[in-house]
């Protein structure tokens, strides 16, 4: 006798459909002087995004060369402004960037002004220390942030609009030291940091705006830490005076960085500009995309707001009250437009825009600096059913039956998998019931399937059971009982003990996890690097004897992958 059963069962969390872009009225918040760069980031380490808005020179003494920091509060409202003020260099602020460059995993606010940029590092307390200024160069108009040296510490790209080079400042465990790499003269510029040919290392993309040397200076980082010299693309244009703003990200849904630029003046020549990401030569294809936009754009930024998996392009248009959001369609093109009304400004700066959740409601929003009204806020209020499915796994339990007795039986199956950093562990528990005289294979599986819609993250859960019987004059059963799903943060369940130390130093890793991509770095507390190990095995415990070493404190930096690192001082007695 032979039988066979098939028994599925489907639990959904959300139903999923195209979802509009939609965005509130502008709000217009006042900060006097003369607003001019922007940045969303978590400023106070509560988990939720911050606005921070930088003013330059407009005979207003009282919120000239000022920062302000907009804290969101619990109820995804902004709170009244705390400000901070930076050295008096006129015009004042130029660009701004918001990362942890000292390695306390706390964000700090980049600023350029002048011939220097300056760090607000934040403290403990949830504010901002008084700016520290370090000289770059003259006419800083750019600063971005990145590793630009593989080292997992972040470091800080600068660009300036009267000098032949750009310059890095590299994090270390004292301080910075600094790089000039040559770059073109060519007016006003803007810099960005990201992978742009897919070997997993941040790079660095100068703008020059105008001049004869004008358009796109792609830098690559390669495997001894510096920058290769520059590589030039330029749009498909006869003169090269055009150029307002660039941004990084992903425009094809190939999972790869490509590259867009603003570019002209009014209709007619106003177009974006793309360079996608070539999948077989990682270069960035020439000749690029053009496609005609509304007159004047100048910022441009890419993000999801929809929640559809794909990227939006949003450009601020000088002088033309108007915000556009250019929408992925089939092929990546982007002939779907959204224009939302913004006050007038007749220009904005490279850095003048920037998107993140300023609400806390894991929709993208938008924040624009605007000269005349100060800060303007587009809230993101777009249905946020559309997903993102971020992985699939499954594990399967054979058992295997040939009884002459009843029995009852509890199983539990479980399976492990990484996230974002994040490692998940889906656990289901089943009672299998067999009778006497059964000879018989049963089959389980369980599919597990993460979404994220819009930041917040769904598990669905199908279960499906085959139930093959050779031979059997009874019978058998299996219940499913209850399916688990639990996260553990892969960050922090990394562990460096004891310490302090007067030799062995255990680093121990959560398993599963992928250890062959596992760097180790040890630095003196002078910054200097005095160990680098890489290793190919999957070991989840690692020993240093740190016996022979000299007394003092020590820098133990774990790496795993490309988003998981951890570092933490050791003392060595």
């Amino acid at each position: 006798m032979k039988t066979w059963l098939y028994i599925a069962v489907l639990v959904l969390n959300t139903t999923f459909a195209f979802a509009q872009i939609s965005l509130l009225p502008y709000q217009a918040i006042e900060t006097g002087s003369h607003a001019d760069v922007v940045s969303i980031a978590d400023i106070n380490n509560d988990g939720l995004g911050d606005v921070v808005l930088g003013t330059g020179y407009y005979f207003d003494p009282v919120n000239d060369y000022k920062l302000f920091v907009f804290i969101q509060n619990q109820q995804g409202a902004l709170n009244a402004p705390v400000i901070y003020p930076y050295p008096v260099v006129y015009p004042g602020i130029s660009s701004i960037a918001t990362a942890d460059v000292n390695n306390d995993l706390l964000n700090d606010v980049i600023i350029g002004y002048g011939d220097s940029i300056g760090v607000f590092f934040q403290n403990t307390s949830g504010t901002l220390s008084s700016v520290q200024s370090f000289y770059s160069g003259v006419r800083v108009d750019g600063v971005k942030c990145g590793d630009l040296n593989n080292d997992g510490l972040t470091d800080i790209a600068v660009s300036h609009q009267t000098e032949s080079f750009i310059r890095v400042f590299y994090q270390h465990t004292t301080g910075f030291t600094d790089t000039s790499y040559p770059k073109p003269l060519g007016g006003f510029s803007e810099i960005d940091v990201g992978d742009v040919n897919d070997d997993g290392l941040d790079d660095v993309i100068f703008m020059a705006g105008s001049g004869q040397v004008g358009g796109i200076h792609v830098y690559t980082q390669n495997s001894s830490g510096l920058l290769n010299p520059s590589v030039a693309y330029h749009p498909a244009i006869s003169t090269w005076d055009q150029l307002h703003g660039i941004a990084i990200g992903d425009l094809n849904n190939d999972n790869r960085n490509d590259l867009v630029a603003t570019m002209g003046g009014n209709s007619g020549s106003s177009k974006m500009v793309m360079w996608f990401q070539d999948t077989v030569t990682a270069l960035l294809q020439e000749p690029p995309q053009e496609f005609a936009v509304y007159d004047i754009p100048e910022p441009v930024e890419i993000a999801d707001l929809n929640c559809d998996g794909k990227n939006e392009v949003i450009i601020a248009h000088g002088g033309w009250v108007k915000m556009s959001v250019f929408e992925q369609g089939n092929q990546s093109q982007y002939s779907i437009e959204q224009r939302f009304d913004v006050p007038y400004a007749s220009h904005y700066e490279p850095q003048g825009m920037s998107i993140g959740d300023f609400t806390g409601d894991g929709r993208k929003d938008i924040a624009i600096a605007d000269y005349n009204h100060g800060l303007i806020l587009l809230v993101n209020n777009s249905p946020s059913n559309s997903p993102t499915e971020i992985t699939e796994t499954y594990v399967v339990v054979d058992t295997i039956y040939s009884n002459d007795l009843l029995t009852t039986s509890q199983y539990d199956t479980s399976t492990s998998f990484e996230i974002r950093g994040y490692q998940v562990t889906a656990t289901s528990t089943y009672l299998v019931t067999n009778m006497v005289h059964e000879d018989s294979i049963r089959t389980d599986s369980v599919f597990v399937s993460i979404t994220d819609v819009c930041g917040t993250l769904y598990t669905d859960t199908a279960t499906v059971s085959y139930f093959n019987t050779t031979q059997s004059n009874t019978s058998s059963d299996t219940a499913f009982v209850s399916s688990v799903t639990d996260t553990v943060n892969l960050t922090t369940a990394i562990s460096i003990y004891p310490n302090p130390t007067t030799g062995r130093v255990v680093i121990n890793l959560p398993s599963p996890f992928d250890t062959k991509q596992m760097n180790l770095f040890v630095r003196d507390d002078a910054g200097r690097l005095v160990l680098s190990v890489s290793y190919a095995d999957n070991a989840n415990r690692r020993e240093l004897d740190l016996s022979g070493w000299a007394n003092g404190t020590y820098i133990i930096s774990v790496r795993v992958g490309k988003s998981n690192s951890i570092s933490k001082k050791v003392i060595k007695n």
